[in-house]
């Protein structure tokens, strides 16, 4: 999508039609060479017909690796780390990008706060809104150490959204990653995302 991903680069999607009519899950990370090619393939035809198309917006407000805060979370990213200073009772770090086939997930947080707290992550699917019914908690250990929070998901269809409420009052997180990981088998998971910051 052009100028849909972070600080307005091109956020790639890749589809199987023959198995995914709906384009409901997106490729793009698992066959990278594949959608970059693709992607240069559709510059090189926009240079030779001289397309025109849309400049960037001035006024465009940057994601992190796809993530922006609602207006209680200030975001910015200093020594690889996503940096998050609450300012009220409800901060949430949104990704509307992440995506998932149906099937186990689990959400790996690596973060270190100064206070002690929880860590809620909601999820969204097609029939599925962000809602307490998908929320999944943690508890928050604020010795300013960083720790590896873990959320299982167990998706009857594939995931649309995240959302991420590290706090629930005023304060301060630092996230290292956020690593998805889809079960293929019991036993073998494989890295679907991981936003190192």
């Amino acid at each position: 999508r052009y100028g849909d991903g972070p600080n307005q680069t091109d956020r790639l999607e890749l589809y199987n039609l023959k198995e995914d009519i709906g384009e409901r899950i997106n490729l793009a990370a698992r066959f990278p060479d594949r959608a970059a090619e693709l992607n240069r393939l559709i510059d090189d035809f926009l240079n030779e017909t001289k397309a025109l198309v849309p400049k960037p917006n001035p006024n465009y407000v940057p994601s992190f690796l796809g993530w922006t805060g609602n207006d209680q979370l200030e975001i910015r990213r200093e020594n690889d780390l996503l940096i998050l200073d609450s300012r009220g009772p409800d901060p949430q770090l949104r990704n509307p990008y992440a995506s998932a086939p149906a099937g186990r997930l689990r959400i790996e947080i690596t973060m270190r706060a100064e206070q002690d707290g929880r860590c809620d992550l909601y999820y969204a699917t097609r029939s599925k809104a962000i809602s307490p019914e998908t929320r999944l908690s943690q508890p928050m250990v604020g010795d300013g150490r960083f720790h590896v929070l873990r959320y299982e998901i167990e998706l009857d269809e594939p995931l649309r959204q995240l959302r991420i409420d590290p706090l629930q009052s005023p304060g301060h997180v630092e996230i290292d990653r956020v690593r998805m990981i889809q079960w293929r088998e019991p036993t073998r998971g494989v890295v679907g995302h991981d936003w190192e910051f």
